[in-house]
């Protein structure tokens, strides 16, 4: 088995998740988040935005902005020859939101949002986790 097919099964397995599944891990997984030191003390964090059935990362977006953190999530940029990411703060999930690149939720552009890589403390991101183990 190699790596994409390996990714493939994680992924139909993720999106074989019930709705309860999804926000039973997805709470697990925050409160071992934010029982972290790093997460307490930072900041500025950059966290995706969920779809799917991808680790639920909305509310959790919005309570760091009720407590006064600063959330910043990506935005892809697509050129000619290239495509980028960038950082942009949001204030608000329900405004500062709309459909991008494959259906995945990003800020409206504005460049007086965009952050320095530098200064952000935490970044979230999605990925997938396997049990599998090759052996020798």
């Amino acid at each position: 088995m190699n790596k994409e097919d390996i990714r493939r099964e994680i992924l139909n397995k993720r999106n074989q998740m019930s709705r309860e599944e999804v926000l039973e891990k997805s709470s697990a997984i925050r409160k071992r988040l934010e029982a972290l030191k790093k997460f307490k003390k930072s900041r500025l964090v950059m966290c995706y935005v969920s779809i799917r059935n991808e680790v639920i990362t909305r509310d959790l977006a919005a309570d760091m902005l009720l407590k006064g953190k600063r959330v910043a999530v990506p935005l892809v940029l697509s050129g000619d020859e290239e495509r980028r990411m960038l950082a942009c703060e949001i204030k608000d999930m329900a405004s500062d939101l709309k459909e991008g690149v494959m259906g995945i939720p990003e800020p409206l552009p504005a460049k007086d949002r965009a952050v320095d890589p530098r200064s952000i403390d935490l970044v979230i991101v999605p990925g997938l986790l396997s049990t599998w183990s090759e052996t020798a």
